[in-house]
């Protein structure tokens, strides 16, 4: 039998440190600038509608908030990738990501379930094999 421990998104108590620890991991600059806070908040933002929305579902509503969960947690997931991964140093870049967050963000999402990424680990779609 499979068991999976699961954490989500709205979980991670400080984004800012785990932000911090992937870059570390990957042998990065750990350092967050004004551009990493903004958009840290955005995912603070997006994890605190989940956790809002997770508290409204019902049978009747069930199907429309969990499509809006998956696109929530599909624009953390991109979201946190692109902070662990790249450097923002203007607000053009800042734009940029967030207009690719807004366009590509889902089919970000489960193309990367085929990969093997720690941000699959919070995930609310589960895709591991035992």
């Amino acid at each position: 039998m499979c068991v999976i421990s699961k954490e989500y998104f709205f979980e991670i108590s400080d984004i800012a440190a785990f932000i911090e620890v992937e870059r570390k991991k990957q042998g990065n600059s750990a350092k967050l600038n004004t551009h990493d806070y903004f958009l840290i908040d955005i995912v603070k933002q997006l994890s605190e509608q989940q956790k809002e929305l997770i508290q409204l579902i019902n049978s009747k509503n069930f199907k429309t908030i969990l499509r809006s969960l998956i696109e929530m947690d599909a624009k953390i997931s991109d979201y946190l990738f692109f902070l662990i991964n790249c450097r923002f140093e203007n607000d053009k870049e800042v734009k940029d990501c967030i207009e690719s967050v807004e366009k590509d963000g889902l089919d970000d999402y489960y193309c990367g379930l085929n990969y093997n990424d720690s941000l699959n680990d919070f995930k609310l779609i589960v895709h591991k094999f035992c």
